[in-house]
């Protein structure tokens, strides 16, 4: 099994927007797996664009798909960075786009 750690840049107004469930290869993750119970609003990140750490993933060897599914219909999610240790995401002039999305 491998980690995975993902992180997502998001946006918070206030807590009617601010979470979400992770599903790997189509089964949601437990809300008590991710970190703060699957909600990501504190007062510090208030209308504040910050990265945010949600759970580790223990994942087998090959393809899989992770969903992030909106609990709360205001969440707004701008990138997804997914790392196997504690690196942080590039800064926002160091992003690259995916090859995916360079291809089209």
């Amino acid at each position: 099994m491998l980690r995975r750690r993902p992180r997502l840049l998001d946006t918070k107004h206030d807590s009617d927007d601010d979470s979400c469930w992770l599903a790997l290869d189509g089964t949601p993750q437990p809300l008590d797996a991710q970190f703060w119970g699957g909600d990501l609003f504190g007062v510090a990140t208030t209308q504040v664009r910050c990265w945010t750490l949600l759970t580790d993933l223990e994942v087998g060897r090959g393809e899989h798909v992770l969903s992030v599914l909106a609990r709360k219909s205001r969440l707004r999610i701008d990138r997804i960075h997914l790392t196997t240790g504690d690196e942080r995401p590039p800064a926002d002039a160091s992003w690259r786009s995916s090859p995916r999305l360079a291809e089209q």
